[in-house]
């Protein structure tokens, strides 16, 4: 959810940010779209978890959600990968990813650890011990993502003189057959590299899909999540392993297809603004969430799926991508990055 665009391709007017004239806004639009459904399927587990989200409907959304919306993430941030490498160099991009990726991983959950005892109220599964909770920390089982990506991108640096092909090769048996040892910081490194692999196959080439026409790019989006849906319907108790990379590109080109097909430039740019702030929605969207749902709680006395999916959903993306936009203002910057060491100036 971090990966920084770095193009200069701008075959059209329409994809271009409104912020920042290097970004892709198509790839915006499509971290945009996939951080929602994040925060989405995390408010359905939420209300899932306290039995008043259940039945078929809930698991086939769930199903439907998580077989491509992760991937997308992966697809992204190997699409610039390469030339961030080239421009970098192995250890400038390493220590990038530090900064921008582990750096926010471990700071937010030692930043929660004095108001564990506070927060663990409200949550619905134990309250972990603080050796536990480092222990996860430790070993990439809190907020998985950024672990997972993180190392994904350390194996890219580590495979990048190998031809593309051969990559492709040691990623599909990795991905199929990595077993599931319980730690999902580590599995997903192996399970997700795949996309990661796609993204660099594709590469800067994605800006060409700008050139579609809107029409054919709908028709063909709606085919593809169509096919996704049949295949959640297909196998209601859970997909099948073998759909996991068809599933996860079909799903991925779909949101890109819609990227371009959007009609209204109101909804392209609100959509772009929610994936340049992806990273403050993913780290900050759990608190806004579960005040949202106390409050409703608590407040309102309602327990209505209808009032607390949207309301937790559209709090969760709207406050933390409101700080990421402020971030200089707030003077929050640390937040998301950890700041740049300037060594002292010398009186010599």
């Amino acid at each position: 959810m971090s990966a920084t665009l770095e193009t200069t391709d701008s075959p059209s007017g329409t994809e271009v940010s409104r912020q920042n004239k290097s970004r892709n806004q198509a790839v915006d639009i499509v971290k945009g779209v996939a951080i929602i459904l994040v925060v989405l399927g995390h408010v359905m587990q939420g209300m899932s978890h306290r039995y008043l989200l259940q039945g078929a409907a809930y698991d086939l959304s769930e199903s439907f959600i998580y077989s491509f919306h992760m991937p997308a993430f992966f697809f992204v941030a190997g699409l610039f990968l390469d030339h961030s490498l080239i421009k970098r160099g192995p250890a400038g991009f390493a220590r990038e990813k530090l900064r921008t990726v582990l750096y926010p991983y471990f700071l937010w959950p030692l930043l929660a650890l004095p108001l564990l005892p506070w927060i663990s109220q409200f949550q619905s599964g134990a309250r972990p011990t603080i050796l536990a909770y480092l222990g996860n920390l430790l070993i990439g089982n809190s907020g998985w993502f950024l672990y997972t990506l993180f190392f994904i991108l350390m194996l890219a640096v580590l495979t990048r003189r190998l031809p593309i092909w051969l990559r492709l090769a040691l990623a599909v048996p990795l991905s199929y057959f990595w077993p599931n040892t319980g730690n999902h910081g580590i599995d997903g490194v192996f399970w997700e590299y795949i996309f990661v692999v796609t993204g660099q196959l594709v590469g800067a080439r994605i800006s060409t899909i700008q050139r579609l026409n809107r029409w054919v790019a709908a028709l063909v989006c709606l085919a593809l999540f169509g096919g996704i849906a049949a295949a959640t319907l297909h196998y209601p108790a859970g997909l099948p392993k073998l759909l996991f990379i068809p599933l996860g590109l079909a799903g991925t080109a779909g949101l890109f297809l819609f990227a371009v097909s959007i009609p209204a430039p109101i909804i392209a740019r609100s959509l772009a603004w929610c994936g340049e702030a992806s990273i403050a929605i993913y780290l900050l969207s759990p608190y806004f969430q579960g005040a949202i749902r106390q409050i409703l709680f608590q407040v309102f006395h309602t327990t209505s799926n209808p009032i607390h999916i949207p309301s937790q959903t559209v709090a969760a993306v709207l406050f933390p991508a409101l700080i990421y936009h402020n971030r200089k203002f707030l003077h929050v910057e640390w937040f998301f990055k950890m700041p740049a060491w300037k060594r002292p100036a010398s009186h010599l």
